[in-house]
């Protein structure tokens, strides 16, 4: 790789990096490429990337991002990282899932969740959080709930009339009769 190569790998790295919600460091020696092929499918799939990078990349991308140098001592060894832009827990749920039928091959260092970072040993953890459309589905029905509260109680209010009103109506048509 010549120089320039290298500061552009650089400048890649540190842009999918901030555009980031959720990244994961991983070691991905002792997979089949049919493993990791399949992997790569299953990210592909749900907007998730996995890229490698050579760690002396990775550090120097690092230091130009702020706010990511606990993950330093996690670049030992064959390093791939996978980017989740859209929501920073599906990559969690995806490796966890991936795991279970492949045996931990794919081990994961380190779990940065909006720039906190967590060692790979809490990906359960990480997996369990709700995914931003799970936020956003509760968020909606909190405010919803007040507003179809009301509408019922505004319809209760005015069926209850109505019934008040018919029964006014039937007493005068039995007193009329009468």
């Amino acid at each position: 790789m010549t120089k320039d190569e290298k500061k552009a790998a650089v400048e890649e790295i540190a842009g999918r990096i901030k555009d980031a919600s959720g990244l994961y460091l991983a070691d991905f020696s002792g997979m089949t490429v049919e493993a990791v092929n399949a992997l790569r499918r299953e990210f592909f799939a749900n907007g998730v990337s996995f890229t490698v990078y050579k760690n002396t990349l990775i550090r120097i991308a690092l230091k130009n991002v702020e706010g990511y140098d606990g993950l330093m001592d996690y670049l030992q060894g064959p390093t791939g990282i996978v980017f989740g832009v859209e929501d920073p827990v599906t990559p969690a749920r995806i490796i966890k899932d991936f795991n279970k039928e492949h045996d931990n091959v794919f081990k994961v260092k380190a779990c940065v969740i909006e720039r906190e970072v967590f060692d790979g040993s809490r990906l359960e953890e990480v997996a369990a959080l709700p995914t931003r459309k799970d936020v956003m589905a509760g968020i909606a029905a909190a405010v919803q709930y007040p507003m179809m509260s009301l509408a019922s109680v505004v319809g209760a209010t005015s069926r209850d009339l109505v019934n008040v009103m018919d029964a006014i109506a039937k007493k005068k048509e039995e007193a009329e009769a009468a």
